[in-house]
């Protein structure tokens, strides 16, 4: 299975998959500028969850570009 976690602006705005059933959590430790009703404790840590992201979106080309771009397979080899 081949996750990516699509970052701008220091912001996660989505995540991407190559199969379907993948659950996640997104945690933020940085928590400074946050009302204390937001922040929860992961790991003895405080922490901010983000809510708007829940399940990967499943996009099996895209997630084929991005590992072959960043170099994590041949140029002709198919993700599995």
């Amino acid at each position: 299975m081949k996750v990516a976690v699509i970052i701008e602006g220091g912001v996660v705005q989505t995540v991407l998959s190559d199969q379907k059933g993948v659950e996640l959590v997104i945690v933020d430790y940085d928590t400074h500028d946050l009302e204390e009703e937001e922040i929860t404790t992961i790991l003895g840590n405080k922490s901010y969850i983000y809510g708007g992201i829940e399940n990967a979106e499943v996009n099996k080309e895209q997630i084929d570009r991005i590992f072959r771009d960043a170099g994590r397979c041949e140029d002709n080899e198919s993700i599995n």
